[in-house]
């Protein structure tokens, strides 16, 4: 009876395991198409079994005993970082191309094209100082390169404004998402406390903001024993663990 008992054990150990393992199977197969879903390995763990008659000592089937993240925390601080120089590098050159073509006017009237018709002018003044036309020239040559001068400077303002604008809207962006990765810590500890587990899906989540957050601004990520993260900008913290530090745009 005791072997009968035995086997049945082992059998219903196994199909509650591998039922687990399917469950996790399934979600890896569901979950393909979300970039930001992190592939599951579940983890079985021999047991060890009754001792039996003559010292023997078999194995009782197995046991789920976690489920893997197949994430590298290491490559995923690389990746972080650089997304986050391939976008200053873009933003950058968005900014510069929008100030080159101030400079690069194809009407003929850009500042370059002035002053290049005022120093004309100041050479045919030198030499007919006498003559009023050609002073009137020389004199309607400088009020052009003026006018183009206030005019470069009134659009080189506007672009500053409107740079400006899109700073403070990305320091609304970075507060906003640090504030969720700092609820999603206090989840994550919470759900993970006395466990051995991880609750994968917050970590996803956590994950995916991370992402988000590194397009924005340069961060450094350190893990807590509780779960929890800690992010740094520099060497300042922008998250601690559940509190999230807002940032100034000035």
């Amino acid at each position: 009876m005791g072997l009968l008992n035995s086997a049945l054990h082992i059998g219903r150990n196994a199909l509650l395991s591998y039922q687990g393992a399917l469950q996790v199977i399934g979600s890896n197969v569901s979950s393909v198409g979300s970039p930001d879903y992190t592939r599951l390995t579940p983890q079985l763990t021999p047991l060890q079994g009754q001792m039996l008659a003559g010292d023997l000592q078999p194995g009782a089937g197995v046991t789920l005993s976690g489920i893997q993240r197949n994430i590298d925390e290491a490559l995923e601080g690389r990746i972080r970082l650089a997304v986050g120089n391939q976008e200053s590098a873009s933003q950058e050159q968005a900014a510069l191309a929008q100030v080159e073509a101030l400079f690069d006017d194809i009407s003929g009237s850009d500042l370059s094209t002035n002053l290049g018709a005022m120093f004309q002018s100041f050479d045919e003044l030198r030499n007919n100082p006498q003559d009023g036309a050609v002073r009137d020239l020389a004199i309607t040559g400088g009020v052009r390169v003026a006018d183009s001068l206030q005019m470069l400077r009134q659009q080189l303002t506007s672009l500053g404004e409107d740079l400006d604008g899109q700073i403070a809207n990305a320091v609304a962006s970075v507060d906003d998402l640090a504030r969720r990765i700092a609820n999603l810590n206090t989840e994550i500890t919470t759900s993970e406390a006395g466990l051995d587990g991880q609750a994968t899906g917050l970590r996803d989540q956590r994950d995916a903001l991370l992402r988000e957050l590194s397009v924005l601004v340069d961060v450094t990520v350190r893990e807590q024993p509780n779960g929890a993260l800690n992010v740094y900008m520099g060497s300042e913290a922008l998250i601690q663990g559940n509190v999230a530090r807002p940032l100034d745009a000035r």
